[in-house]
């Protein structure tokens, strides 16, 4: 679906983005801004499907909301997260809590949506780069490779 304030943190920062990283953006159906079309190092889709896992391969950093699904996804890719939770006021709290778990264990950032402007993204993002190999290795340690039923008594066992 893409989120407004993800997308707009994004257009807000995109020259100090694009100065440094290549960057694919998946905005969400109806969301593309024209102006960003034909940017140098700047790619924005509204969805995607079959190219998906060929993006992700490609990417050495995740922004994403904080969907148990999506999450335990860049976990297997080992990929770094700064994760935006939906807030507990826009849905069931179950993002937040999401959150929180992989940023405890060290596989991710949080920056609170309520928190969200132009320069906490740029400075929470510069701190997920800072802190990307540490990520990783600790995404390794944990031996991500599970069964469907590890992943479910792994889930379980945070929301307790």
């Amino acid at each position: 679906q893409g989120s407004a304030k993800i997308n707009d943190v994004i257009k807000q920062n995109i020259e100090q983005l694009t100065n440094r990283f290549q960057i694919i953006h998946l905005c969400g159906k109806g969301n593309q801004d024209e102006s960003l079309v034909g940017k140098p190092n700047y790619l924005a889709f509204e969805y995607v499907t079959d190219e998906l896992p060929h993006l992700l391969k490609m990417s050495n950093y995740v922004i994403s909301r904080a969907g148990s699904n999506s999450i335990f996804e860049f976990l297997e890719l080992k990929k770094p997260m700064l994760l935006i939770p939906l807030s507990v006021h826009a849905s069931r709290g179950d993002q937040v809590l999401n959150a929180k778990y992989f940023e405890k264990k060290g596989f991710a950032s949080i920056l609170e949506e309520e928190d969200l402007t132009a320069t906490t993204f740029m400075d929470s993002f510069n701190r997920l780069v800072d802190e990307k190999e540490e990520m990783i290795d600790r995404m390794f340690e944990v031996n991500a490779s599970k069964t469907p039923e590890q992943f479910v008594d792994l889930l379980l066992t945070y929301q307790k």
